[in-house]
């Protein structure tokens, strides 16, 4: 289902939209194809959004373990005044807690005779990727598989779920 992120600069938080719901975070990741919509015809902000067509990409509130997975490429910029954005699409955004968007890539592993072993003989968790299909289905097993947002009451805050990591 297609959804609208947006920053709301009153409250300091992130929210998404959809036809059925809207939901509010400190940060989200989004694991997925991105392209920006603008409608300068409008009166009221925001006239700038992120999109994507595949909610069950979000992810609200994502643990450290998770982010540090990624490079942070740069800055996705949006000129308010001008209602544009300095990049048009891609696959991976983070957006952080002060305000800011990144373009992220997917942090690519040194060879295992690089990263070397802990004291117990295996490799630390932190080089040890979680493929994306998996990350996916873990963070939404507890849902229904036609919901793309889990169900909250109007004054609930949204949902922090770590990842679980498979040896």
């Amino acid at each position: 289902m297609k959804s609208k992120i947006h920053r709301c600069n009153c409250r300091n938080t992130w929210t998404v939209r959809n036809r059925k719901r809207s939901i509010t975070a400190n940060t989200m990741l989004l694991l997925g194809k991105w392209y920006v919509e603008l409608k300068p015809e409008k009166k009221s902000n925001p006239k700038g959004f992120v999109v994507t067509d595949r909610s069950e990409d979000i992810i609200i509130n994502p643990s450290e373990q998770l982010i540090i997975r990624f490079d942070k490429i740069k800055k996705l910029v949006y000129d308010k005044e001008n209602v544009l954005f300095n990049e048009h699409n891609g696959e991976y955004l983070y957006f952080a807690d002060d305000g800011a968007c990144y373009l992220l890539q997917i942090h690519p592993l040194p060879p295992y005779r690089e990263i070397g072993r802990n004291e117990f003989g295996s490799i630390p968790h932190s080089h040890q990727p979680i493929p994306y299909h998996i990350c996916r289905h873990i963070h939404y097993s507890n849902f229904p598989s036609r919901l793309s947002f889990p169900k909250l009451s109007s004054n609930a805050r949204a949902l922090s779920v770590d990842p679980v990591f498979i040896n």
